[in-house]
């Protein structure tokens, strides 16, 4: 059974990601987020997944296995939390969070919800 993705942010990194979910025979999004509707039903176009102006519709669905949060910083760690406290795991773009005790926060909320947390960093295997 293939998990189902949400992202969460119609940007730049969700364009970069997108791609490689899709390809991935394991997985499929079947929702993107975004504040402004007509990034996400862009996004979501060739996808056959739904869309929402709303966070918090990832979390609130139980068809939905992993979250992405590709959103701007400032909002990791509260989005991160609440979709690892709803029983999603999660791909939280960098930077992981804005503080020591956000990121803190996060792996504590990981462990004790034994949700996968993971950091995405799109250049880590980057030649230069």
């Amino acid at each position: 059974m293939k998990k189902r993705v949400a992202i969460v942010g119609a940007g730049l990194q969700a364009r970069r990601r997108v791609p490689s979910i899709a390809e991935d025979s394991d997985y499929q999004v079947t929702c993107i987020v975004d504040r402004k509707e007509e990034k996400a039903v862009a996004l979501a176009k060739n996808l056959g997944a739904r869309v929402s102006t709303d966070w918090r519709t990832a979390n609130a669905d139980p068809s939905i296995d992993v979250v992405m949060v590709l959103t701007y910083p400032d909002s990791h760690a509260m989005m991160s939390l609440a979709a690892m406290e709803a029983g999603k795991d999660v791909l939280c773009e960098k930077p992981l969070s804005r503080t020591e005790e956000e990121a803190q926060a996060m792996v504590e909320t990981a462990s004790r919800t034994g949700r996968i947390l993971k950091c995405g960093f799109n250049h880590r295997f980057h030649p230069a």
